[in-house]
């Protein structure tokens, strides 16, 4: 597969089968060709790029021999996709029931040609997805959450009956138990249909809990591909052994998250040796000699690491180390109240809901950090994490209750003088979920950092040599002061606005979901680098995520919001090992778990 006038590569060598019921799951980091695989099968590549070897077959016809006129009429009928963003993926100007009308109407059935037994048939096509109310056949993308909107994009997938479903990170963009529900559906589903299905994912424990077989994929090209129970028990190639260590821990708090150094090249950059090369620790001439392609080990799976028989010693017992728990963290139940860095008292946030009712974000909400502590707050969307985070910074304004943040009075930034505001400023800051969006795409990373310091009164003689530590703090070379967020990566721009954040000296980071874009290897280098940068500075955290296994290796305590209230709080340990609300049970039960 091929893009632009200079013909780049972007995947070649990618062999995959899939047979009737069967699930797969194709596996790697952003920049793999995961996404390009699948929309190949389906005649949906992006303008300029294009296939220009090998083959698709299905039921017996090689699909890159259609006309696109015969490519459109399989799609949807024969091989159906379901993408990653809801929201995106369905017109924003067409009603739930009306997406899978449109599919219905393509069909040459004439129990159908009528538009009310169309959408009778849409209503039991959402029923067949878990949504009962037929009302949601008459609302618009806009007026349903995430899970749901996933829900009527699977129906509408599923319109045209298709035989086999590609599905491309479709539990991504959703919290755990909605990604549960989803991932749920999609088994039930197909085994009720007996369709084959194809799971795009970077996520390995969401491939181990649905998938039968498992293809890696890195750099545009197959590394290893094996059933989902003997990768997870032993990979055979020192990417797969990277992504697994990467994983954190939903059991136990790690020592220290095993991370892959640098990021994904091109597959151009790597087309004439071992595409993981570059990163691999075991690497050696051999490895740059040439491109290597999968091979049949004696167990049946297959590998294009030429080195395995040498190195898949060591790689058990990299496999063994990275599962060593951590010493248990020492930490005071009550949260060091007598002298915290932060202290939420009741507070209470109500906003305008559709209708003239009222969304009760915050119900009473108390919640303390000590200095030096990492303090976890964990729930789905639409519990309150977000506006919690957005009150202590000063983006929203609570209704009622107080906040204090460094000895001072922070739930009304209107109400304080100019020192005061500056102050909070320069004692709390917050790092957000997506860094593209927090970062001004038209300003080069030095412009940004030397903002963040001037702004802050640092001295101006000074501020060159400032920026040159800050990126050194994060682990980004100095010559990245030239470089625009669109020129790095996902995990490079989260890095910058972690610069940021310490350009002003904080004590206490508001982290909201700064991980939960990020591909596992980076997730990895992120996470430890709130740890370094904790022990180095004392720093303190409000950790906001929905992600428990993140959780874990971060904080000392967490509290568990749902719906605006605070249902569990305690130590790390004792709420995610021995839980005493339902609702915390319920989190905890919806991680991605292997069958084997």
């Amino acid at each position: 597969m091929v893009a632009g006038h200079t013909s780049r590569t972007l995947v070649e060598r990618v062999d995959l089968q899939l047979q009737e019921g069967e699930t797969i799951a194709i596996v790697g980091e952003s920049g793999s060709g995961k996404s390009l695989s699948a929309r190949a099968v389906v005649g949906l590549l992006p303008t300029g790029v294009e296939v220009t070897a090998g083959a698709i077959r299905f039921a017996g016809r090689d699909l890159l021999t259609l006309t696109p006129r015969e490519r459109a009429r399989e799609r949807g009928s024969s091989i159906s996709m379901l993408f990653q963003d809801p929201f995106t993926m369905l017109n924003p100007l067409l009603r739930a029931g009306g997406h899978i009308e449109e599919v219905l109407r393509l069909r040459a059935d004439d129990r159908l040609r009528r538009r009310a037994d169309r959408r009778q048939e849409a209503i039991r096509r959402l029923a067949e997805v878990g949504i009962t109310d037929p009302r949601v056949a008459d609302q618009y993308p806009f007026q349903l959450s995430g899970g749901m909107r996933q829900r009527v994009g699977l129906a509408a997938a599923l319109a045209g009956d298709p035989r086999v479903l590609i599905a491309d990170e479709p539990s991504t963009a959703l919290d755990v138990t909605t990604q549960a529900e989803i991932l749920e559906l999609l088994t039930l589903v197909q085994a009720e249909r007996g369709m084959g299905l194809v799971l795009i994912t970077h996520d390995l424990r969401v491939a181990f809990s649905v998938a039968d077989r498992v293809y890696v994929l890195y750099a545009g090209s197959l590394v290893e591909v094996a059933s989902a129970v003997s990768l997870e028990r032993e990979p055979l190639h020192p990417y797969t052994l990277g992504l697994l260590l990467s994983e954190p821990a939903t059991d136990r708090r790690l020592s220290r998250l095993i991370a892959i150094d640098g990021s994904v090249p091109s597959p151009e950059e790597v087309r004439r040796c071992c595409s993981f090369a570059p990163r691999c620790r075991w690497a050696a001439d051999v490895c740059l000699a040439e491109k290597p392609g999968l091979r049949l080990l004696d167990s049946g799976r297959e590998t294009a690491c030429v080195r395995i028989a040498e190195i898949r010693g060591e790689m058990r017992a990299a496999h063994g180390a990275a599962r060593l728990a951590a010493p248990p963290v020492e930490v005071d139940p009550a949260g060091a109240v007598a002298e915290p860095i932060l202290r939420v008292t009741d507070l209470r946030k109500v906003f305008a809901g559709k209708g003239g009712n009222e969304v009760h974000a915050l119900r009473g909400v108390s919640v303390t950090v000590a200095r030096n502590e990492s303090v976890g707050v964990v729930g789905e969307s639409g519990s309150g994490k977000t506006t919690l985070g957005r009150c202590i910074v000063g983006l929203e304004k609570p209704l009622d209750g107080t906040i204090e943040a460094g000895g001072i009075r922070a739930d009304d930034y209107d109400a304080l003088s100019r020192r005061e505001r500056a102050t909070l400023r320069r004692t709390v800051q917050i790092v957000f979920q997506d860094p593209y969006s927090s970062l001004d795409r038209t300003e080069t990373v030095g412009a940004a950092l030397r903002e963040a310091l001037l702004v802050n009164g640092f001295p101006r003689d000074g501020v060159k040599r400032r920026v040159e530590e800050l990126l050194e703090l994060v682990g980004l070379p100095s010559g990245y002061v030239r470089r625009r967020p669109a020129a790095l990566s996902g995990g490079e721009r989260q890095r910058v606005a972690i610069a940021r954040t310490l350009a002003v000296e904080p004590e206490l980071i508001v982290c909201d979901e700064p991980v939960s874009a990020l591909d596992v290897s980076v997730q990895a280098q992120i996470l430890n680098l709130f740890r370094d940068l904790r022990e180095q500075f004392g720093l303190s955290y409000l950790f906001i995520t929905h992600d428990l296994a993140v959780v874990r290796q971060v904080v000392d305590r967490i509290y568990v919001l749902y719906q605006g209230a605070v249902v569990e709080h305690g130590t790390a340990a004792d709420v995610l090992d021995r839980p005493r609300h339902e609702y915390t049970r319920k989190l905890i039960d919806s991680i991605p778990r292997s069958a084997a």
